[in-house]
């Protein structure tokens, strides 16, 4: 426990380390008209360089060689993506429910 508080100690110096340090928040959900948002925060990157794709439950995020699966809220994984878009550096993929066509 000594070097963890030493390492605790080394690695916040005066600050709280309870305390939030950022504000910023990673991944957020919300709605735009009928459709659901996931936004995720991706400084410094240009919507070219990102690539989308879905996987199960999962969305599929690649910047460059780096690649992440997000794991989707069940809100989202019954949904299509619509749309992507970059916004003041945050990827905001658009989700929308998907149509059911009526067969016969």
């Amino acid at each position: 426990m000594d070097h963890l508080s030493d390492f605790g100690a080394a690695l916040y110096g005066l600050h709280d380390s309870a305390a939030r340090l950022s504000i910023v928040e990673p991944f957020r959900v919300f709605p735009e008209g009928e459709a659901l948002v996931l936004s995720m925060q991706l400084p410094f990157t240009d919507r070219t360089d990102v690539e989308l794709g879905r996987r199960n439950g999962e969305l599929l995020v690649a910047v460059g060689a780096h690649r992440r699966a997000v794991v989707l809220p069940e809100s989202l994984q019954r949904r299509e993506v619509s749309e992507a878009r970059m916004t003041d550096g945050r990827l905001e993929v658009e989700f929308v429910e998907v149509a059911s066509g009526a067969v016969g």
